[in-house]
């Protein structure tokens, strides 16, 4: 296990290196490493008795003791997990690795330090940079909430507005007031994604309970996330979600997540070169509310000038827009269905996006095994979990069919994953894999820094 001086640099890192640190759990990027500080072995023991005294009790439901510890600990490993299945077994996540794994290889060749720039950039870029978010923190989030969708430029490394455009949700009070601005990035696309399967492993629980007591449950449950969602200093990590329930009238916040998730996971399982097939037609451009605008013309043109640079964000905003989920809940359309009509607006078949998606995470798993430096257990579970997911546009996992890497917990030790399975990782050592790592990733972001000449 690793010494107080490695558990000091861990958590250093993962507070320094990810989007995503929280007190609950935390995944870092750059090392691919899981922190779940919420979580001690003594919650395990706990739980493991109460498990052990229920099963020779015959019981058929978990006790409301039981529940509270396995609801301690089930949702937010998900929640972590899914982070790490986003990020290494989607087509972005593997090219994300690949770029990553790349610069970590470098050699003394300058002429190839450019790998490294791009790398540190593509992590850079999942959060949008905090210029872009605005939160009034003296005004009160009084509800019910009121939304403004609305677009603008991002600006180029030499301070101009490039053709790039950002999507942004700006938020309301009950009196009008403005509460915030966030815009829709990776990050909030990510964080949609995690918060859908920690939603759904804590209902997962509540099915468990005796009825009188899932009642009770289902109602607290329900508000815990209905005020996790309309608190404003998050909604950069909720914009996705509160687009969706806006755009449908979605007031449950289980089924605002997961129509969230699903278009999240469909734009990260998407070929680069598929991104801008999703260009703007006249048809899109109607579901988007965009006829009569003076500006028409150029959103539109910022549009497709996002998406042929492969912008996942953008992508999102127009689909959460073209998507008929109210006809999908109104008819019980699956989600697939509803993902293919949805294409077919832009002249594309989901079919042949989910052929391309699969051969282009072939390849390039096939480039990434083929870096001497990437450990096998990493590049292994990439394959694995891809391939476990079945349908690869489906959020509803299986996390025991998941190969999954250990994490540390809030007793400062490293164990095995506790949702998923182990055998991939069974002779992994995280301690040794993060130290590699760590220097390297110094050096990449060193190098990045020294990066200030501008473009000729």
């Amino acid at each position: 296990m690793p010494d107080q001086a490695i558990k000091d640099r861990y958590r250093s890192a993962q507070r320094l290196d990810n989007c995503f640190y929280r007190s609950l759990g935390s995944y870092c990027f750059y090392t691919q490493s899981i922190e779940l500080p919420s979580i001690s072995e003594q919650d395990f023991a706990e739980a493991a008795k109460l498990a052990t005294d229920l099963k020779s009790s015959g019981a058929t439901t978990i006790s409301p003791a039981l529940y509270e510890k396995l609801k301690h600990i089930h949702p937010v490993s998900a929640h972590e997990y899914t982070h790490f299945l986003d990020c290494t077994a989607t087509v972005w996540g593997i090219d994300l690795l690949l770029s990553l794994f790349r610069a970590y290889g470098l050699g003394d060749d300058e002429t190839k330090y450019f790998h490294a720039k791009e790398a540190n950039e593509q992590i850079q870029g999942i959060k949008m940079p905090d210029y872009y978010s605005v939160i009034q923190e003296s005004v009160s989030p009084t509800r019910p909430w009121k939304y403004r969708i609305s677009t603008g430029s991002i600006f180029d490394k030499n301070g101009k507005p490039s053709s790039r455009q950002i999507p942004f949700l700006h938020f309301l009070n009950a009196e009008n007031e403005f509460l915030a601005r966030a815009p829709i990035s990776l990050l909030s696309m990510l964080e949609a994604s995690s918060t859908f399967q920690e939603l759904r492993s804590h209902a997962l629980l509540i099915r468990q309970l005796p009825d009188d007591s899932k009642w009770v449950e289902n109602s607290t449950f329900g508000q815990t996330f209905m005020n996790r969602l309309y608190d404003h200093q998050l909604t950069e990590y909720s914009v996705c979600t509160h687009l969706i329930a806006n755009r449908n009238n979605i007031t449950d916040p289980m089924i605002a997540y997961y129509y969230a998730a699903i278009i999240s996971r469909f734009c990260l399982n998407l070929r680069a070169s598929d991104i801008p097939k999703f260009s703007i037609v006249d048809a899109v451009a109607t579901a988007l509310s965009l006829d009569g605008s003076p500006h028409r013309q150029e959103i539109i043109s910022r549009l497709n000038a996002s998406l042929a640079a492969g912008d996942r964000a953008v992508l999102f905003s127009v689909l959460a827009r073209s998507c008929d989920i109210v006809g999908a809940l109104a008819s019980k359309t699956t989600p697939r269905t509803s993902l293919s009509q949805a294409c077919q607006l832009f002249g594309v078949e989901l079919a042949e996006l989910e052929t391309s998606a699969k051969e282009a995470f072939s390849e390039l798993h096939e480039q990434l095994s083929h870096l001497p430096n990437v450990p096998p257990a990493i590049a292994a579970s990439c394959l694995h979990n891809f391939q476990a997911q079945g349908d690869i546009y489906n959020v509803k996992f299986d996390f025991t069919a998941m190969e999954l890497p250990p994490a540390m917990y809030g007793d400062g030790e490293l164990r095995p994953a506790f949702i998923g399975g182990r055998k991939i990782f069974k002779d992994f050592d995280v301690e040794e894999h993060f130290l590699a790592v760590q220097p390297k990733r110094d050096w990449m972001r060193q190098f990045s820094e020294a990066c200030f000449v501008k473009p000729n």
